[in-house]
């Protein structure tokens, strides 16, 4: 990708140039709807976003994290209703930005829910309301910049395969650089100078080249083959680099697309859809790929055969008909797409594919497995303290009255009942009465429950684990999750470090491990389900996530004459524990399909995962980065 060098006081934020070309795209092609600024808090995600907006001339609105759907999506018109009883529908947030930007900071601290009905409004260009007895619908014609805190909870995939590009931001180590940021805002002289005069022109003369910009069979089939080999699902990758290589042919004068405009809007487009830790292998001659756990696979097999009685033979003529016209189908697809490139074409889908492996995205990491599943979550609060969502009609004395949809609800009688009872103002009836809905998030207690059993000492394997703790908790620290540590072995079961929600000192606790010969799983799993009972009894309304390090090998247990194991699987598959999840990691090297603690965790109802998933670099082994 050509390096585009910008001057002014945003110059040595890594990642500007992407997010400046991808924010120009839009504004040469209204099609493209959504673009996405990850990095860390406090980088200048938000003031990027504006000073792009202030340098486009767009005017922007900003959805708050708190905004409801009524204010979003919009509702009835209540000062119609009250005033003649005409039912209307008063347009939100989304019909106010017509044309212009609309903003979300904090994306993913969004509901997964409401944020993904707000990018479909936005995507199909119109906005639905069924609500509050109506059933209408206003055009919706915007466009979005929003940020993600990838220290933050992820980002749900869907909802961000809704967004058409996104780029990643981080902050310079430059000294100089920083010293001359901090005097900028000390001042309050930090200018908004991202977008010049020239750029300006050349995007008007772009958007006038965009009805006349054409993209060739080859290059289209170049893309479909890199979203096909980078495991990316669905169609909209394929469209959004169209569409943006097409807007970025035009940004550079260009009436075909090139193939650096194909890399390029690629790579703009399928870093958030690509699947995570994919194996980017060469592509052989003559070969048919499939998406990552494909069914066509299983056909190809032939492994719904064995599952078919001898005596349907029709019925496995059938299938084998249609599994061969499928495959012929799929093989004709990719061997004319192979044919129709050339060399160079092929690079460029090779070269994508080296750029995402070389490149750390931040958020996508070998802990966000762990961290989809430890995600915090929210859950309905009765008190006053949780953030009002929405509104339910009211079933019982509450003091939380939802004054909003009390008065929408009763908006439309008005006129009626001031007939009747000769009365001004606004009558409210009991049957109006709605209440205020809140939730609230969740604490999270993170128990690290340790093996540290001979075993782990003899393969070598505690560095590992106090290295994939000491990265897992990395997230978690900025959270004020609490954190504790279990060990157990044959000479001792209990708490290395009780609940906290200082952090600081568990690496401490880690180097001070001591280590026996045995493994007392069955007494150990008590253990640990006692102590989490007793503790979410104190602490009403919290969850707790145990994460049992070990490699399975039970050899002492709690009655004598029973096998170890097996005594373990049974009290595991036994337990019942509220607001309590499980995950296993498997601590042993290379372990095989159907380990002892696979088998654990099945018992346990819980996730598995591997150690040597949860390390790969140097850096997740206690070392500073380079």
């Amino acid at each position: 990708m050509p390096e585009r060098t910008l001057t002014g006081d945003w110059e040595g934020i890594i990642g500007l140039d992407d997010a400046k070309t991808a924010f120009l795209c839009m504004m040469i092609d209204p099609q493209i709807k959504g673009l996405i600024i990850r990095g860390p808090a406090g980088i200048g995600k938000t003031r990027l976003s504006r000073a792009m907006a202030a340098g486009s001339g767009m005017e922007t609105y900003n959805l708050p994290l708190n905004a409801t759907e009524e204010q979003t999506f919009g509702s009835l018109d209540i000062d119609a209703a009250l005033r003649s009883g005409t039912m209307r529908v008063e347009p939100g947030i989304l019909g106010r930005a017509e044309h212009e930007l609309l903003c979300i900071d904090d994306v993913n601290l969004f509901d997964r829910k409401f944020i993904h009905t707000v990018m479909q409004a936005i995507e199909s260009g119109r906005v639905r309301i069924e609500r509050d007895g109506l059933s209408d619908s206003y055009e919706c014609n915007v466009t979005v910049v929003a940020t993600v805190n990838s220290r933050e909870v992820a980002l749900n995939r869907n909802v961000s395969d809704l967004f058409d590009m996104s780029v990643t931001v981080v902050g310079s180590t430059d000294p100089d650089f920083r010293v001359a940021v901090m005097r900028e805002n000390l001042f309050d002289d930090m200018r908004d100078d991202v977008i010049s005069e020239d750029t300006k022109k050349r995007v008007a003369e772009a958007r006038e080249l965009l009805p006349e910009v054409r993209i060739s069979d080859d290059m289209m089939y170049t893309i479909i083959d890199g979203c096909v080999r980078m495991g990316v699902k669905g169609y909209r990758g394929e469209l959004s680099s169209i569409r943006v290589s097409k807007a970025l042919a035009a940004l550079n004068g260009h009436r075909d697309v090139t193939l650096e405009d194909v890399y390029e809007g690629m790579y703009l487009c399928l870093a958030h859809r690509r699947e995570r830790n994919f194996q980017w292998t060469e592509k052989k001659p003559n070969e048919v790929n499939f998406y990552t756990g494909s069914h066509i696979k299983r056909f190809i097999h032939d492994e719904r055969k064995a599952n078919l009685k001898k005596d349907e033979p029709e019925q496995v003529a059938g299938i084998n008909d249609e599994v061969d016209a499928v495959v012929s189908e799929v093989e004709t697809m990719m061997s004319r797409a192979a044919k129709s490139r050339s060399p160079e074409l092929e690079e460029v889908v090779v070269k994508v594919g080296e750029k995402f492996e070389s490149i750390d995205l931040l958020e996508e990491s070998r802990k966000d497995k762990l961290d989809k599943t430890l995600m915090r979550k929210t859950i309905s609060d009765d008190g006053k303290d949780g953030r009002y969502t929405s509104s339910r009609p009211m079933t019982r004395p509450s003091t939380d009255i939802a004054f909003d949809a009390t008065v929408r609800a009763a908006a439309p009688y008005q006129p009626l009942r001031r007939q009747a009872t000769g009365r001004d103002g606004v009558i409210i009836e009991k049957s109006d009465l709605y209440e205020k809905v809140r939730e609230k998030h969740t604490s999270c207690l993170l128990m690290f429950m340790v093996d540290n059993s001979g075993s782990l000492v003899i393969r070598g394997r505690m560095r590992a684990v106090k290295a994939a703790i000491l990265s897992m908790l990395e997230d978690h620290y900025v959270r004020r999750d609490s954190v504790a540590l279990m060990t157990f072995n044959e000479q001792r079961i209990g708490m290395d470090m009780a609940p906290t929600r200082s952090v600081g000192g568990v690496k401490k606790v880690l180097d001070t491990i001591s280590t026996g010969r045995k493994t007392p799983m069955s007494e150990a799993i008590l253990y640990a389900s006692n102590f989490v009972s007793a503790y979410l009894m104190k602490h009403k309304g919290e969850h707790c996530y145990i994460i049992l390090m070990t490699d399975g090998g039970a050899n002492i247990p709690l009655e004598e004459g029973n096998d170890p194991f097996e005594e373990s699987l049974r009290i595991a598959s036994n337990l019942k524990m509220e607001r309590t999840g499980w995950i296993v990691v498997d601590t042993k090297a290379n372990p095989e399909p159907d380990s002892k603690a696979f088998k654990l965790s099945a018992a346990l109802g819980a996730p598995y995962y591997v150690l040597d998933e949860l390390k790969s670099t140097e850096q997740e082994l206690g070392k500073p980065h380079t």
